[in-house]
């Protein structure tokens, strides 16, 4: 369960930082290396490591349990964003309410 939670978490990662986030990134030097290994080549590792050297065992059911995290920190960062107004500056213009 704690291997697919990480697959799941990094994957989502990649996928976040690839979608949305990566247009308001303007990186230079060893930054930007440092965000290419982070959220390129760690996220596609993590998936490739997992369908290709294993070891993975049968999935069941109740290892869907592991999937719990990622959707319940998504929840949380969405409903925190809509009431309680948080000012994340990151590397956008305007502040934004969600990280």
């Amino acid at each position: 369960m704690l291997r697919l939670g990480s697959l799941t978490g990094i994957t989502v990662t990649g996928l976040v930082y690839a979608t949305v986030l990566a247009p308001y990134v303007h990186l230079t030097g060893w930054a930007m290396v440092y965000n290419c290994v982070f959220h390129y080549a760690m996220p596609a590792a993590g998936v490739v490591g997992f369908l290709l050297i294993g070891p993975r065992l049968r999935l069941r059911a109740r290892d869907l349990v592991s999937m719990v995290w990622p959707v319940l920190w998504l929840v949380y960062t969405m409903v925190r964003g809509a009431l309680l107004h948080p000012e994340f500056t990151g590397f956008a213009s305007a502040p934004s309410h969600y990280p």
